[in-house]
Parts: structure tokens; C-alpha cells; sequence
């Protein structure tokens, strides 16, 4: 059986840019891929800041201009930082997957406030567990 890599992904009362983050499971294999594919759209979008940016002639036009293009440039830039923080989530998830055994929760959770480790941990667990009991039904049906 191929082990899948979920990626669990905790939204805790905080909405960026009227965006939500979204979760999906793939095969363990075709996770560099996919963090590559996630890269590759942050590179295509920083090119179209680049753009941006030289449209800019801060002598040249109004201060409402101005500031429109600055927002949306300050916008778009906060977007690609959040794909890249993406691609680091996705890969440390992917190689701590690699280095532990199948079936252990890893000892520490990167990126989250401490009072929400514990939380993390409990919540991975059930997961596990889960995972564990729907493997089991799978088995017991073939």
C-alpha cells in the first residue's frame, strides 16, 4: 500500500486577504512535485509584481494612483510569500515524513504558537488513529 503525505492545515481566527487555506491529501512520491508546481505559480506571480513595480513613476503620478499601485503591489507581494511559506510547509512535512517511521507524530510542530502545540499533537494523533482503523476496514474488505 503507497503511504499518502496529509497536509493538516489549522486555521485559529485569523483571515489574510479574504483567503482560506485549503488541505489535500497526495502520494508521498508526488510531493516535491507538487511544492515545485506551488514554486513555479510564485515565480509566475513575481513576475507580474516585476511588472507592476516598473508601471510605477512616483514623479509622475497622483498620490491616489500611487497609492492603489502600492497596495496592490504590497497585496500580490503578501500572496507570494504566503505560497513560498507554502512550499516550506509542504517540503519540512514531507521529509519529516521521510525520516520517521511510519505511524509516529513528529515532536515538534514548526510555525504554531506553543499553547497550540499540544492541541497539534492530540489532533495528529486521532488522525494516526484513524488512518490506522480505515487501513484496518480496507484490509478486512479485500
Amino acid at each position: 500500500m503507497r503511504r499518502a503525505c496529509a497536509l493538516c492545515i489549522f486555521v485559529y481566527g485569523v483571515i489574510i486577504m479574504d483567503r482560506v487555506k485549503v488541505s489535500y491529501a497526495v502520494d508521498l512520491d508526488d510531493v516535491p512535485r507538487v511544492a515545485d508546481q506551488i514554486y513555479e505559480e510564485a515565480i509566475g506571480d513575481l513576475q507580474k509584481v516585476l511588472s507592476m513595480m516598473q508601471g510605477v513613476i512616483f514623479s509622475e503620478q497622483s498620490i491616489p494612483v500611487l497609492s492603489e499601485k502600492v497596495r496592490q503591489i504590497r497585496t500580490s507581494l503578501a500572496r507570494i510569500d504566503q505560497r513560498i511559506d507554502d512550499c516550506y510547509a509542504i517540503t519540512a512535512g514531507y521529509h519529516s515524513s521521510i525520516i520517521e517511521p511510519e505511524g509516529t507524530v513528529a515532536s515538534t510542530v514548526q510555525g504554531l504558537p506553543e499553547e497550540q502545540h499540544e492541541q497539534v499533537m492530540n489532533l495528529s494523533g486521532k488522525i494516526a488513529a484513524l488512518q490506522r482503523a480505515m487501513a484496518g476496514s480496507e484490509d478486512d474488505g479485500q
